[in-house]
């Protein structure tokens, strides 16, 4: 019985064993299925393309992605069944599609919409550094924008580089003050990616009274260099550097000093160009933005169509003179809503109708360059004109410039004065190069002029630890005023900068 029992396990073995020989063959030709190929299996990421922007790429890109590539165009779109799909990224494409995906799509998947109209609702992804991959496309962008959305999206660790803007862009150097708020414009500015995927923008900040912030900058390799109120050491340290620039076919713009050794080749007073100083002198990021596609179109030949615009944005102008309020601008009133009029007559018609103007209380005049909150002047004014009212004081708060034609009509009524006491927060003489009227206007206001100082070097925690204010900043905030009559000088405002904005 044991040598049958035995014979017949024998019989079994051979048997089975041609079957094992057969499906290790198999396993020979056939490849086994790993984790990773599994894992690409199931994880896909879905393009639905309008135009041929980047396609060239992302077919190149998906032969060795970590993930499954699928892409569509608008027709075929149309006919496929999207809801087993988990991740999508549509571009540019019309309504009549985006629609009909919509149809099959399931809730669960993440979309990601670039170029699309506005009228649909479509996308639930919203991440810059997808839009940066994309908008400044080539090979090495879709391949890492393809890394990053399998990190992203199915949490893989694939490695990725963040995107790079093209190779070769136009050079655009601001060579500004590190205290003024252009500097922080035009950082903000750099947040569009339109702008930083057509120009090379390099802010040159510096500080008055530190050389080395300005010597040794070298801008001879710029094709555009913007040069802003430097005073006469910084000519001296950069004319070599924009000189050899300006040779090399450089368009070089100066604005607000005495270009003393003709480093300018850009006439803003041409028709041309005239929209340059708008820009500039108006301030703010939107500004800013439309400067930079102008010198991109103007001067650096750039097509309209690459910053993905139809025109070149109109400067936005914003009143610099006149009177101001923060509470008419809470309230939408004033020129163009902006809390700002340009007649004392039309502030004091506002200011009587709130109920807070009292005739027989004192009444305190301010002054300073401008009413339109540039140089982020608000964020001081602002609170100095509540705390005053707090006082039961009326408030005036009138611009003071030379330019200004009705600058020393704010204060007056009727030819005589309004204000029973003067802040005055210009810096320099009151009147630039006509000092003397400076004087006789203040003497026509018969009143002690106060000089409010806000410092544009030092916050609370830097005064609090200095002996004073800098020696620049004597001479221009307590020498020059001084010799205007002004008097009672008290620091109240400094620079802090803020930590979202950066402003």
């Amino acid at each position: 019985m044991h040598e049958r029992i035995g014979r017949n396990r024998i019989k079994r073995v051979r048997s089975i064993a041609p079957l094992v020989l057969l499906l290790l063959m198999v396993q020979l030709f056939v490849p086994l299925v790993t984790f990773t190929q599994a894992q690409t299996d199931e994880h896909r990421i879905t393009f639905v393309l309008g135009t041929d922007e980047n396609l060239a790429s992302l077919v190149n890109a998906s032969v060795n992605a970590t993930v499954n590539i699928s892409i569509y165009n608008a027709t075929e779109a149309k006919a496929a069944n999207f809801s087993n799909e988990s991740v999508l990224f549509l571009a540019s494409l019309d309504n009549e599609t985006v629609t009909s995906i919509n149809q099959t799509l399931s809730q669960s998947a993440y979309v990601f919409a670039y170029n699309l109209s506005s009228n649909v609702s479509i996308g639930n992804v919203d991440d810059v550094n997808i839009t940066k991959y994309w908008v400044y496309g080539g090979d090495e962008n879709i391949q890492n924008l393809i890394s990053y959305m399998d990190n992203r999206f199915y949490s893989n660790n694939t490695t990725f580089d963040p995107p790079e803007p093209p190779a070769g862009r136009a050079k655009v150097a601001f060579v500004v003050s590190e205290v003024s708020s252009y500097a922080a414009w035009l950082e903000n500015t750099l947040d569009d990616v339109y702008i930083t995927r057509n120009l090379n923008v390099s802010l040159c900040t510096y500080t008055h009274d530190n050389p080395e912030s300005y010597q040794g900058m070298n801008l001879s390799d710029q094709d555009v260099i913007f040069l802003w109120m430097i005073g006469y050491p910084v000519q001296d340290a950069l004319k070599d550097t924009v000189l050899e620039a300006k040779a090399n076919g450089a368009d070089v713009i100066t604005t607000s000093f005495t270009d003393v050794y003709g480093m300018s080749s850009v006439n803003l007073s041409s028709p041309e160009f005239a929209d340059i100083a708008t820009y500039w002198a108006n301030g703010g990021s939107d500004n800013m933005k439309g400067l930079l596609v102008f010198l991109g179109v103007k001067l650096c030949d750039i097509p309209l169509g690459d910053f993905e615009l139809d025109a070149i944005p109109p400067p936005v102008v914003i009143p610099q003179f006149g009177i101001y309020h923060p509470d008419a601008k809470a309230e939408a009133e004033g020129i163009q809503g902006l809390g700002i009029f340009s007649s004392i007559d039309d502030y004091l018609a506002w200011y009587k109708s709130t109920g807070r103007y009292n005739e027989s209380a004192p009444t305190v005049g301010i002054h300073y360059y401008y009413v339109s909150g540039k140089y982020g002047s608000y964020q001081t004014l602002d609170p100095l004109i509540r705390k005053i009212e707090d006082k039961c004081a009326n408030v005036i708060f009138g611009s003071f410039s030379y330019k200004d034609s009705n600058t020393t009509t704010y204060f007056l009524k009727d030819g005589k004065p309004l204000v029973d006491s003067l802040i005055v927060i210009n810096s320099f003489r009151l009147w630039h190069h006509h000092e003397d009227e400076g004087v006789g206007y203040l003497q026509q206001l018969n009143v002690t002029p106060i000089k409010g100082i806000m410092s544009v070097y030092m916050n609370e925690s830097k005064w609090n630890e200095s002996n004073g204010l800098s020696p620049s900043e004597v001479a221009w905030q307590v020498a020059l005023p001084e010799l205007d009559g002004e008097t009672e000088f008290i620091l109240f405002s400094g620079k802090e900068k803020d930590p979202v904005s950066g402003e």
